[in-house]
């Protein structure tokens, strides 16, 4: 007679065999615990028998942020760079997170990111930065933004769309961001206006 043996939940089964139902009982009236749901078939080698084990799955792992949870980080975050407050902007980056810009060198770091944003403001004393669309799909999203606001060096009124292509944390926040806008169109907005 083989012996089959289920490990996990640390019980023998001396019969022909013994497989698992929807209820994942053993046949026999041996009760398989409800959360022991992955199931492996192996032989060890030089051994009359086989071994059913049931084993705990795995730890759930970290969830992406929800769509949801994107768009309300999206929300938020337009509104911090309308706020004039530099590290308001940098506090939705993870601390070692980054941002690049226009194919630009990645400044990485919350101070870096704090420091880009402040020189936005010294160009846009009354910056807004309005979210125009999110979309997102597990750690990845894409912010699609306008920029508008008063050049402090020229007074011309600027009003510019552009992206940024983001990688986000588990826990929604930024870990990269690749930004885009029409460099072309920002400099000659910059110096005739809309």
């Amino acid at each position: 007679m083989r012996s089959l043996l289920c490990e996990a939940p640390f019980f023998m089964v001396n019969d022909v065999g013994c497989s698992v139902d929807n209820q994942l009982n053993c046949y026999g009236g041996w009760p398989v615990p409800r959360n022991f749901i992955r199931i492996s078939l192996y032989s060890r080698a030089g051994r009359d028998h086989s071994i059913l084990k049931f084993t705990r799955p795995q730890e759930t792992p970290d969830m992406a942020p929800s769509p949801a949870n994107v768009r309300d980080m999206a929300t938020r975050y337009a509104a911090a760079w309308s706020s004039q407050s530099p590290e308001g902007v940098a506090a939705f980056y993870a601390d070692n997170g980054a941002i690049a810009i226009n194919g630009g060198d990645a400044l990485a770091g919350r101070a870096a990111i704090a420091e880009m944003a402040a020189g936005f403001y010294a160009e846009f004393p009354d910056l807004i930065v309005h979210l125009d669309d999110i979309r997102a799909a597990g750690n990845q999203a894409i912010f699609t933004w306008t920029l508008e606001g008063i050049h402090s060096g020229t007074g011309n009124k600027v009003k510019v769309p552009g992206w940024e292509e983001w990688t986000l944390t588990d826990d929604c926040l930024v870990a990269a961001s690749l930004g885009r806008f029409d460099v072309a169109e920002y400099d000659r907005q910059v110096a005739d206006g809309i």
